[in-house]
């Protein structure tokens, strides 16, 4: 189960958050119950005792009960305390991965993202803003790279027996539609972590990126998107732009 606070992952048993200190009310209600039985048991063992017998033991479980009593008091008081300071410690500890993270989320730093996050084992609902946007961005310039070098092959090759084939295209263009496919999932979620600004902008970039160097128009790549699984789509789209890269060429 997870934390209803930050998200973490909790044993069914703790009865408190050991990241953040809030409280597992399912936990907490079955601890509770367990003292009710156990003090129910107790006054039913009493009901069937002679009266003397009883009188005697109610004073001795009065007290006991009272002691108890006192006893949960002070513990409750305890417990609360050292929530409250372990969800004041975690929150602090939080608040620093969250400006660490914002600092490589705004400076389009996705490599040291990535890391941070794997390093930190940050996993928690908290950090799925990052998470979501660290692997495409971080990934996004190798994947550029393979593109631009594709225009260049075509432009170079187009010759037998080296010439370059749709097929060969094919493959680097799913590169690209795969992560549009999943920002444009992002986008129709709503972006429910906020990270629909840095989405929107490598959305952009890998479309300017296909238009450049694949001479695709946006209705084309809008097709490839959404069509991204469909192999004979994609191999459609290769093929277009490998003749108009060559058709170029001669101009």
């Amino acid at each position: 189960m997870n934390c209803i606070n930050c998200g973490a992952k909790l044993e069914k048993t703790e009865i408190n958050c050991p990241y953040c200190g809030a409280e597992n009310e399912q936990a907490a209600k079955k601890e509770h119950d367990k003292v009710l039985r156990e003090y129910k048991h107790k006054t039913k063992e009493l009901s069937k005792l002679p009266d003397k017998v009883v009188n005697k033991v109610s004073g001795h479980m009065l007290k006991i009960a009272i002691g108890l009593v006192c006893l949960m008091v002070v513990g409750c008081i305890i417990s609360f305390a050292i929530s409250k300071s372990k969800k004041d410690n975690s929150l602090d500890v939080q608040a620093k991965h969250l400006a660490r993270l914002e600092e490589y989320y705004n400076a389009d730093k996705y490599e040291e993202m990535y890391e941070y996050l794997s390093d930190k084992g940050l996993y928690a609902a908290t950090y799925q803003k990052y998470w979501r946007i660290a692997p495409i961005g971080r990934d996004m310039e190798w994947r550029l790279e393979a593109i631009r070098s594709e225009n260049e092959f075509v432009k170079l090759l187009s010759e037998p027996p080296l010439d370059v084939k749709p097929d060969d295209v094919m493959g680097t263009m799913n590169y690209i539609f795969s992560e549009l496919s999943n920002l444009n999932n992002m986008k129709i979620e709503g972006f429910p972590y906020g990270e629909g600004d840095k989405a929107l902008e490598i959305m952009a970039i890998y479309q300017d990126a296909l238009a450049k160097y694949m001479l695709l128009t946006e209705e084309e790549i809008e097709e490839g998107t959404l069509g991204y699984g469909n192999d004979e789509i994609i191999l459609e789209l290769a093929t277009k732009a490998v003749e108009r890269i060559r058709a170029s060429e001669d101009v």
